[in-house]
């Protein structure tokens, strides 16, 4: 092996190691050497990521040394700019960083640009410029909340996208993300090609959005939240609300849809949901359903919905953002649980043992219910749930699943790490059912989900 090999190769051995190590430890190692120095502004970790939060000079010379090292390769960019303090960075400081986004345009593929308001007219500074390989973008602003001198759509015209952003030319921008951000009455070109588009607003003034499907003339997964509404449509239109394959709406948004608009989509997400929401979901589901209930994560719970016939889907989730809010997330699903029209559609339910066990005393009876699929974890997080989850008017009995048709029970679980047969597993999930007659028995394996 020639000396130059042996330097390869131990280039190749460090490479395979920084992969391992923090990226904070591995600007520290810079000053291992010389070598190490120039192989670790080579690598991706250091130059390729980059997240900077604006409230220190040490933060901002290290943002602008590891831009540098990227020589103009794709970056992936997170910039934070916090409210001035004394402490902190001035805002020529912060015109460095502007200073550097702005020469480093053109070779942005993400970017996300988060702060206060007070930043508004900076941060679309830094977006007039063109940006041909920017794929994914996000600007979020963060409002102060003042009872006694609340927003108005007035105070809130800073906000509004400009016309030049992104020099109108963003030929692969895919990925659009806009919180607290006031759209005009003008389309931009810069959005002609994107695709996903989430737009959330949480600054407590109701305003109404334009017709989005034109607005973005080729989304196809479409996220709104925060009290807002959209346009219905406008005349002449390109496209329709149909159009959109996914829709996920949050807050006064879910009503809108259902109520305005009349609850169009093959996909639909609600974060919020009201009675009117639920009668609309009946109405647009044709035919028997299948039921999908998960809550594998403790700060989340989902219910899928979704029409044998045509394949549309209706799904709820809810986020509870701390573990002693988990068992309240149950009772904001009473309502879809509880909603009969719906329930007794369902002939195809499938959740995990445990979950089934805690809420069964929800659903309104499954008269239609024909297979039920339980899952079986090694880890399931619901062990640690009060044994009282599931009591009924305050007795030991537990509520049992109406679904007097059953023919089907589906075992699916991991036979090596859990014990118990599957005779006595079924056995005691029947137990907890209310149906005419036992059911047939099948098991599979979790690798078959």
């Amino acid at each position: 092996m020639s000396p130059s090999q042996a330097v390869d190769l131990i280039d190749d051995v460090l490479y395979g190691v920084y992969n391992h190590i923090w990226i904070w430890d591995l600007i520290k190692l810079r000053l291992v050497s010389k070598r190490w120095d120039a192989t670790i502004r080579e690598h991706p970790y250091y130059w390729k990521d980059l997240v900077v939060k604006v409230t220190t000079p040490s933060a901002i010379d290290s943002f602008v040394t590891r831009l540098a090292a990227s020589h103009r390769r794709p970056v992936e960019i997170y910039a934070e700019f916090g409210e001035l303090q004394d402490a902190g960075p001035s805002p020529d400081q912060h015109g460095v960083v502007y200073d550097a986004l702005t020469s480093h345009m053109d070779h942005i593929a993400s970017l996300t640009l988060s702060g206060t308001a007070d930043y508004a007219s900076q941060i679309f500074a830094v977006l007039s410029h063109a940006a041909p390989v920017l794929e994914t973008l996000c600007i979020a602003f963060r409002l102060r909340h003042d009872n006694l001198k609340p927003h108005s759509l007035e105070s809130l015209a800073p906000l509004t996208l400009p016309s030049d952003l992104l020099s109108g030319d963003s030929p692969v921008l895919r990925d659009v993300k806009l919180v607290d951000v006031m759209l005009g009455g003008q389309r931009l070109r810069c959005f002609a090609n994107a695709t996903k588009v989430s737009i959330t607003n949480y600054h407590r003034v109701h305003h109404e959005l334009p017709f989005l499907p034109t607005w973005f003339p080729r989304s196809t997964v479409l996220e709104i939240g925060g009290d807002v509404t959209c346009k219905n449509g406008e005349r002449d239109a390109s496209r329709s609300w149909n159009a959109i394959e996914h829709l996920i709406l949050r807050d006064e948004a879910a009503e809108w849809h259902a109520v305005s608009l009349g609850g169009p989509g093959r996909q639909v997400t609600y974060y919020e949901w009201y009675y009117n929401v639920l009668e609309n979901v009946q109405q647009r589901l044709i035919g028997p359903l299948t039921l999908v209930v998960d809550a594998t994560d403790l700060r989340w719970m989902q219910a899928d919905l979704k029409s044998t016939v045509d394949g549309c889907t209706r799904s709820f989730r809810h986020q509870s953002r701390t573990w002693w809010e988990v068992r309240g997330v149950f009772y904001d699903m009473r309502s879809v649980f509880a909603y009969a029209p719906l329930m007794e559609r369902v002939i195809f339910l499938v959740c995990s043992q445990r979950l089934l066990d805690r809420i069964a005393h929800l659903f309104a009876p499954m008269t239609a219910l024909e297979t039920l699929v339980v899952t079986f974890h090694d880890f399931d997080p619901f062990a640690y749930f009060h044994d009282g989850a599931g009591v009924r008017d305050s007795t030991v009995q537990k509520a049992r699943l109406v679904c007097p048709r059953l023919e089907r029970l589906v075992i699916r679980w991991d036979a090596a790490k859990l014990s118990g047969s599957t005779e006595d597993v079924a056995r005691v999930i029947v137990e907890g059912l209310e149906c005419s007659a036992f059911p047939s028995v099948t098991v599979e394996g979790l690798e078959d989900m």
